[in-house]
C-alpha cells in the first residue's frame, strides 16, 4: 500500500517500486509535454504513479533545471516539509515566489542549513542560478514585472554568501549569459542583460576597464551637468555614472526592446537617471 502524500494523482511512497520508470525517463516526458502545453497528458502521465521521495526529488530537480516549472512545483510541494537539501528548497522557494508567495523565500533565508564540506551545495546552486533562475529572471524583466524580479533578487541575496567567489566591497561576477551579480559597497544586487556579449560588455564597464572616467570628470565640475548615454544597451555605463556622479542628470536612450527592459530594471533605483 502506498503511504505518504498524494498530489494531483501522484503518490509518494516511502518504499522503492521496481515497476516504475526511472526518474530521468519521467522527467524527459514531463519536460516535453510541458513545453508543448499538453497539461491533460501530464495529468494522465502522473495519474496513479507511485514514486519514492528520492525519485520525486530527482525528477523535480531535472524539471526545474530545464524550465518545466509547473511540473517541478507539483513534485516538490508534497516534499515541502521534508526538504533538507538547500538547492531543492531554493528551487521550491523560487517557484512559489513566481506565484507571488514570498513566505518560503523568507523561510529559506532564515533557516540554518546544514552545508556539507564538499562544496556540492554551492555547485548545485551555481547550476540552478545559471539555468532556471537566470532564465525566469530575464523573462520577468522583459515583461516589465520588476517587482517580482526584485523579490528574486532578495532570494539570491540569501544564497550569495554560500557561493564561491571574492568578497570584495566591489565585485562583479557572471551568474549566467544573461545575469550578473554585483557587490557594490558591500550590497549584493543583480543586473539583467540580454545575451553573453551584453553581459561581458556590462562586466567590463562596471569593472571600469572600458571608459576612462577621469577624462569625463573635468566636464562635470560645474553644477547641473547632464550626461547623455545614447545607445545605452542594458545600462552598465548609466548605472556606473549614476553612482559616480549623483549630482548629474543622466538621460539614457536605447531602441532595442529587450535591452531597454534590462536598462529600466538595472537603473530603477538611480533617482538621477
Amino acid at each position: 500500500m502506498a503511504v505518504g502524500t498524494k498530489h494531483k494523482g501522484l503518490t509518494m511512497n516511502e518504499d522503492v517500486s521496481e515497476k516504475e520508470a526511472p526518474a530521468q525517463e519521467l522527467a524527459s516526458d514531463l519536460i516535453r509535454l510541458e513545453r508543448n502545453g499538453e497539461w491533460e497528458e501530464i495529468a494522465r502521465l502522473l495519474e496513479g504513479r507511485v514514486l519514492t521521495a528520492q525519485e520525486m526529488a530527482e525528477t523535480a530537480w531535472t524539471l526545474y533545471l530545464n524550465g518545466a516549472f509547473e511540473s517541478a512545483r507539483h513534485l516538490l510541494l508534497p516534499l515541502e516539509e521534508k526538504l533538507t537539501s538547500p538547492p531543492l528548497a531554493f528551487a521550491l522557494a523560487h517557484l512559489r515566489l513566481l506565484e507571488g508567495d514570498m513566505s518560503l523565500a523568507q523561510r529559506f533565508a532564515d533557516k540554518d542549513w546544514h552545508w556539507d564540506k564538499t562544496g556540492t551545495h554551492a555547485f548545485a546552486f551555481q547550476v540552478a542560478l545559471e539555468h532556471a533562475f537566470s532564465e525566469s529572471f530575464l523573462q520577468l524583466v522583459e515583461r516589465h514585472e520588476l517587482k517580482t524580479a526584485e523579490k528574486l533578487e532578495t532570494l539570491y541575496s540569501a544564497v550569495e554568501p554560500w557561493l564561491d567567489g571574492e568578497k570584495k566591497p566591489e565585485h562583479i561576477r557572471q551568474l549566467s549569459e544573461t545575469l550578473l551579480a554585483a557587490r557594490l559597497d558591500n550590497e549584493p544586487c543583480l543586473l539583467a542583460t540580454t545575451d553573453k556579449n551584453a553581459s561581458s560588455e556590462c562586466q567590463t564597464i562596471l569593472e571600469r576597464q572600458a571608459y576612462r572616467l577621469e577624462e569625463i570628470e573635468p566636464f562635470l565640475k560645474a553644477d547641473h551637468k547632464t550626461i547623455l548615454d545614447i545607445g545605452a544597451n542594458v545600462g552598465a555605463f548609466t548605472f556606473l555614472a549614476a553612482q559616480k556622479w549623483p549630482d548629474s542628470r543622466i538621460l539614457a536612450f536605447e531602441p532595442g526592446k529587450a535591452a531597454f527592459a534590462c536598462l529600466c530594471f538595472n537603473t530603477r533605483k538611480q533617482e538621477n537617471v
